[in-house]
């Protein structure tokens, strides 16, 4: 039942998505005018009738309002703080005309506070409608989209933007924050809390993290580079960020965020090897590398393997580690047509592919 839902949410149009959002708010404004009465009057029939040019205003003139101010261009899923600004201005605008149309018609008994509980109604009713619904598709998102969850090291300004962009795209689920400063250890940034390092381990297996981005300051580089050596025994894959101004305004996407490269662990320009001497090490011979899984070890099985050894070796302690080079390895002989055998060892028995 929820997966149809699911779909059902996924593949309604933005037309219809709207008049739902409009039908939802003609029955809930008259809702909240009746709960005010209600609540001023103490009584659970308060006389509608006699006061119903109030009830027609609270819906005849809160619509167009609410449409005039864009609440009903808010994507459901992304509901924040735009669309609750809104929702103030158009329940005080409403709350204002009720107000006046229950003392210019008169509306006899009508009393003086009850715009002001129907304006807070409103604010509960309308918006606390927008965040049930949004709440609801991001679960469903969550039980049947695949989506993965990562980890974001560094709960500054940056990995908190980060955060935000990869909640309202969908694709990446944040599941915590991972940062050295103490004084920000074991706070809640944007709903998320922030670990200290040593519990990353337990984090990615107890969330199934299976990624950590690396949100650090650009000119952070030392840092950076201790951080990506850091998180090599985790087995896990580590991503650095592009630009959040880029990735925020939609020239970059998420899709852009990059693997690390050799360049971002050197302090200094990197130095091609020389082919005539790296094929003269390799080519014909069996070599077997340390570290395999790591960012390092990757790379120099990548560099390796082109180069035609009788054999290559792949050694890590990270068992997901090792098949996720072994794999990548196993690609990389299919396209570039390379015929040496890999061997990846772990702590288990080595298995062979050719």
């Amino acid at each position: 039942m929820n997966r149809m839902i699911n779909e059902f949410m996924e593949h309604l149009p933005r037309k219809q998505r709207q008049f739902i959002a409009v039908l939802t708010d003609c029955l809930v404004l008259p809702f909240a005018l009746w709960s005010a009465l209600a609540l001023r009057l103490g009584q659970l029939n308060p006389p509608v009738l006699d006061f119903w040019p109030a009830f027609a205003v609270a819906s005849l003139i809160s619509i167009p309002v609410f449409g005039a101010l864009g609440l009903y261009r808010h994507v459901a899923r992304h509901v924040g703080t735009h669309a609750m600004l809104a929702v103030i201005k158009g329940a005080t605008i409403t709350a204002i005309a009720v107000a006046a149309v229950a003392y210019m018609v008169p509306l006899k008994g009508f009393p003086r506070s009850v715009p002001i509980i129907f304006w807070a109604f409103t604010l509960v009713y309308v918006s606390g409608t927008r965040f049930f619904v949004r709440d609801y598709i991001r679960r469903l998102q969550d039980r049947f989209s695949e989506r993965e969850f990562v980890v974001i090291y560094g709960a500054g300004r940056r990995g908190a933007e980060l955060a935000q962009v990869l909640m309202q795209q969908g694709r990446y689920v944040p599941v915590g924050f991972v940062d050295d400063d103490k004084r920000l250890q074991r706070r809640i940034v944007d709903g998320l809390m922030v670990y200290a390092p040593r519990h990353l381990g337990r984090l990615i297996k107890s969330s199934g993290a299976t990624q950590v981005f690396v949100a650090v300051t650009s000119d952070a580089a030392e840092d950076r580079r201790a951080i990506i050596q850091y998180l090599e025994p985790f087995g896990v894959r580590v991503r650095l960020i592009p630009d959040l101004i880029e990735l925020a305004s939609g020239r970059q996407s998420i899709a852009n965020i990059r693997d690390v490269e050799i360049e971002d662990l050197l302090g200094r320009e990197t130095v091609d090897p020389l082919p005539h001497l790296l094929q003269g090490s390799v080519r014909g011979r069996s070599v077997m590398v340390t570290g395999a899984g790591g960012s390092i070890g990757s790379e120099l099985c990548r560099q390796i393997i082109r180069q035609h050894p009788r054999l290559l070796v792949a050694l890590d302690v990270s068992e997901y580690a090792l098949f996720e080079i072994q794999r990548e390895l196993l690609r990389l002989g299919a396209a570039e047509d390379l015929q040496t055998p890999v061997v990846a060892v772990s702590s288990g028995a080595p298995t062979v592919q050719p």
